[in-house]
């Protein structure tokens, strides 16, 4: 079942003078902050944009009712059709979204989609229980270059590795994105595709 998000779990901006939505979506541990700069371009240019506040990991058990929960969004601000862009596991989302509703989906941009990325990829290990240096370590591993990350969006990530329901919610999408077949994903998909 799709999870209601209500008005504080996203952003809406209506487009202005003729252009088009854009939605954004953003990461298993990085939120809405990763889309700023981005945004900013977004309106300055008059696109109107959706985008999610908190990570993927934030409320999500499962990755497919996201696409659902996405689509509800779009229903609720009037967005009939847009442009999806995918940063990390928001590109597993925007996959799926362009699948399952083709007719909405005008274009998929994908940015750093997980593919297999695990915990081992990553080479750190999970043994069920969150510590801070298990978050460090994948903060570390998981941006190229941490320096870009404000550090208030590393202390968010941290706290999202100490509650234990979104940390687990965080291995069990990773794990579930692992064996998603992204080839065959990109092969049916009837929008353009950037990559």
């Amino acid at each position: 079942m799709a999870r209601v998000l209500s008005d504080a779990d996203f952003v809406y901006r209506a487009p202005r003078n003729g252009h088009s939505h854009i939605v954004l979506l953003p990461g298993l541990v990085a939120g809405m902050w990763m889309w700023e700069p981005t945004l900013r371009a977004l309106e300055d240019a008059g696109y109107g944009y959706l985008t999610l506040v908190q990570p993927m990991a934030h409320g999500n058990e499962r990755a497919a009712p996201i696409a659902a929960s996405v689509m509800d969004l779009m229903d609720r601000c009037g967005i009939e059709s847009a442009a999806m862009v995918g940063g990390s596991f928001g590109s597993r989302i925007a996959l799926d979204c362009a699948l399952a509703f083709p007719h909405r989906v005008t274009m998929v941009a994908l940015s750093g989609a997980p593919g297999a990325v695990t915990t081992g990829f990553l080479g750190v290990s999970f043994q069920g229980k969150v510590t801070h240096a298990f978050g460090m370590a994948l903060v570390h591993r998981i941006f190229y270059d941490r320096r870009t990350i404000p550090q208030r969006e590393v202390g968010a990530m941290l706290e999202l590795f100490h509650d234990q329901r979104r940390a687990i919610n965080a291995m069990r999408l990773m794990k579930e994105s692992s064996g998603y077949g992204y080839a065959d994903a990109l092969s049916r998909l009837a929008s353009p595709v950037l990559m």
